[in-house]
């Protein structure tokens, strides 16, 4: 089985994440999230789970100042996947709050839809996330314009 891990440090929750993944008995990849407040007491360690059925997270990241996680959200659709939205999970309490998803991303108007690739990064001035995205042009809109 191929599996990755790696672990992530939130300094303003104090919170160690565990990021892991392998891929599942479908031979999809299945990447899992679990966190734990460190030296507070508290020795649970809770998992993140997205809601929906056939949901799936991607590329969490951090950045020092805010207590929180960005994270890619994809749902799994027949043998591949539909990416849903960026979102942010609040430390230590574990909170989802949905950032962006398909319909509130600006397109060009050649574009007719986007997805988020990756989060490469989050600033420390709580408001930008530097993400790689992917366009849908289509040749005969790009070409009026």
């Amino acid at each position: 089985m191929n599996t990755f891990s790696r672990l992530i440090f939130n300094r303003a929750s104090n919170c160690l994440i565990s990021h892991e993944g392998f891929i599942g008995t479908d031979l999809k990849p299945v990447e899992t999230l679990h966190f734990r407040e460190i030296d507070s007491g508290v020795t649970e360690i809770r998992q993140i789970v997205l809601p929906g059925e056939n949901a799936q997270l991607q590329t969490p990241v951090t950045n020092a100042k805010s207590p929180v996680i960005f994270l890619n959200e994809w749902l799994s659709v027949g043998t591949g996947f539909d990416w849903r939205a960026i979102s942010a999970i609040h430390l230590p309490d574990g909170t989802r709050t949905q950032l962006v998803d398909s319909t509130s991303l600006k397109l060009p108007r050649s574009c007719t839809y986007a997805w988020v690739s990756e989060i490469i990064s989050a600033e420390d001035d709580d408001k930008t996330l530097i993400c790689r995205l992917a366009f849908n042009i289509q040749p005969a809109l790009a070409a009026a314009q």
